[in-house]
């Protein structure tokens, strides 16, 4: 297995504090995009190692307004407090709002109207969780567990984190044809860039279920200044003792 890491964190572990910013922020501190046949063991193997894995295709499905209102009572620029708010209220500029942010650079929180964003924060500062309500769990003082959801390329869209690893990087999979990219392919090798915060990790193989892979070629669209390669194999990849150090986790990809 190699890993293409765009440099700027070392890869050993994710740091407290970005565990406690994307938890704070309401959005996943690791996003990891893949499809089968690598899908479920990546799951499985972090579900082994004591992680909770977001596999829902909608992070909001099961959200309602009054959680949003507490998201953004906590953190005014959450992202997924504005768009389960949004999601709920259904405002007729929200068509408008999704696609001012579709680049990921302006957040959702800037592309509202103001006045209808003073009102909901108003909203939030007022408001009290009802009697009853489950609280979230409670996150260790010097250990944070790190939030990871596990979607598609298309159920990536509109999500950030903190880090991102694209997984299944191979010449008749993303590309299907090497000699014949399609556009969509190439919105979607982008769009899985672009989800990311601090630092995204590209995921190949060379043999998978015996079959022998070819890296994708859109590695080499990016600038190798920019890369830190690294090989993995089963010594190595062995799983972290207690630690959060989901970089070194076995991904079998």
């Amino acid at each position: 297995m190699t890993r293409e890491e765009l440099k700027g964190y070392p890869p050993s572990a994710i740091p407290a504090d970005e565990i406690d910013e994307s938890l704070k922020k309401g959005y996943p501190t690791v996003l990891v995009i893949v499809a089968k046949p690598y899908r479920d063991q990546i799951i499985q193997h972090l579900e082994a190692a004591g992680y909770e894995v977001d596999t829902k295709r909608d992070s909001e499905g099961n959200l309602t307004r009054g959680a949003g209102l507490a998201l953004l009572k906590d953190s005014p620029d959450s992202n997924l407090g504005w768009r389960t708010v949004l999601a709920a209220d259904k405002p007729s500029f929200l068509p408008d709002a999704v696609r001012a942010t579709s680049d990921n650079e302006i957040p959702l929180a800037q592309s509202i109207p103001v006045e209808y964003r003073e009102e909901v924060l108003t909203q939030a500062d007022a408001y009290e969780p009802p009697e009853g309500a489950v609280a979230a769990a409670p996150q260790s003082a010097t250990e944070p567990r790190p939030s990871i959801k596990v979607t598609s390329f298309e159920g990536a869209k509109g999500l950030s984190a903190q880090h991102v690893y694209i997984v299944g990087l191979h010449d008749g999979e993303l590309p299907h044809d090497p000699h014949a990219i399609g556009d969509l392919e190439i919105c979607k090798f982008i769009v899985g860039l672009t989800r990311t915060r601090k630092k995204c990790t590209l995921i190949h193989t060379r043999n998978f279920a015996g079959t022998w892979k070819t890296a994708s070629c859109f590695l080499g669209w990016l600038d190798p200044a920019r890369l830190t390669r690294l090989k993995v194999n089963a010594a190595s990849a062995q799983p972290a003792d207690q630690g959060d150090r989901l970089s070194n986790s076995r991904t079998n990809a």
